[in-house]
């Protein structure tokens, strides 16, 4: 088992200076999901898929499957991973993954940071496999997921719809080395 628990730790990345990443207080669950909004509207991906799921977020403050991760940098939330698994004991070794980050802190360690932050904490929980979902288009977030190790498992045909439109997705996977 790794060494990891849920309280905050702070550090150096790249230039910035005191980032710390903890869980996400159910208290700080508006400033996240602003902070989520603008994540998403920033990305040219991302803003197709975007919908106000507080009542989503909400669940995982009630369940010892999910848990919100954020990295802060002068006390503000700059970016997030989340992750679930399911409840059933046959698929509990595999945990979907969410992640955002501010634009202006993209590129500067703080989404690698976030991703190995949870792999350390999912490991302690049984998981041995991380999944998460990208728009086949997205070239930067498949870029960034298979520098984390992330492969592409499959083709989801027509996953998204927006505005009478289909969007295909990857799914990607990685298996934690333990």
């Amino acid at each position: 088992m790794r060494n990891i628990d849920t309280m905050a730790t702070a550090f150096n990345l790249n230039n910035i200076q005191a980032i710390s990443i903890g869980t996400l207080p159910q208290e700080a669950l508006e400033e996240f999901m602003l902070i989520r909004k603008k994540i998403h509207l920033q990305s040219e991906f991302d803003n197709l898929v975007l919908e106000e799921v507080e009542h989503y977020y909400e669940a995982y403050f009630n369940s010892p499957f999910q848990m919100i991760f954020v990295a802060r940098y002068k006390n503000e939330i700059i970016g997030y991973c989340a992750y679930h698994r399911e409840e059933r004991e046959c698929s509990q070794h595999v945990a979907y993954i969410e992640m955002g980050v501010l634009e202006e802190y993209r590129g500067k360690g703080v989404g690698t940071a976030l991703e190995n932050w949870v792999e350390n904490y999912v490991i302690n929980k049984g998981v041995r496999k991380l999944l998460g979902i990208t728009l086949q288009n997205n070239m930067l977030g498949i870029s960034f997921c298979t520098k984390l190790n992330f492969r592409i498992e499959g083709k989801l045909k027509n996953h998204i719809h927006i505005n009478d439109e289909y969007y295909d997705c990857y799914m990607m996977g990685k298996w934690l080395n333990i």
